[in-house]
């Protein structure tokens, strides 16, 4: 009887497994530099907004970066490893699926989690593991534009 038990559980697992939906490709690049603002709560749920910076390097769905909060050190819906990070920014790394991406802290994702949805050069997610709600708007900043110096002029 105990066999038999097994068995299901077992066949219930693998089924419930082979059910679950597969993740889409990536159907978005974030590589580039981004740039926008945090949106969350301080010392005393004081509302903060302040500005929020990304660099991302996307191969295929998974890629690496840093992201910025800056402001942060005293606003308790920020992870601590994000507020502590400062200027060098936490590393992350992120997983895309169809125009949604997750963020992790590098190495251990309890730190800091965020999920985004990107429309075009336009990210707008949310950080997970506070209690506290924190909301992160960024835009893609465009590459600058090549100096094309004109040509001497020829003598005649």
């Amino acid at each position: 009887m105990r066999k038999l038990a097994l068995v299901m559980a077992v066949a219930l697992l693998l089924t419930g497994c082979a059910t679950a939906p597969a993740r889409q490709p990536a159907s978005v690049d974030l590589t580039g530099h981004w740039s926008g603002s945090w949106e969350g709560y301080g010392i005393f749920a004081i509302s903060r907004h302040d500005v929020a910076r990304a660099e991302f390097v996307q191969r295929g769905d998974r890629g690496r970066g840093r992201l910025w909060l800056d402001g942060a050190l005293a606003a308790e819906s920020v992870p601590l490893a994000a507020r502590l990070a400062g200027l060098t920014g936490v590393p992350v790394e992120l997983v895309v699926s169809g125009n949604q991406a997750r963020l992790y802290h590098e190495g251990e994702d309890r730190v800091l989690r965020a999920e985004f949805t990107v429309t075009g050069d336009l990210m707008v997610g949310r950080v997970l593991n506070t209690e506290l709600p924190a909301r992160i708007v960024l835009e893609r900043v465009p590459p600058p534009k090549a100096q094309v110096t004109p040509a001497p002029p020829v003598a005649a």
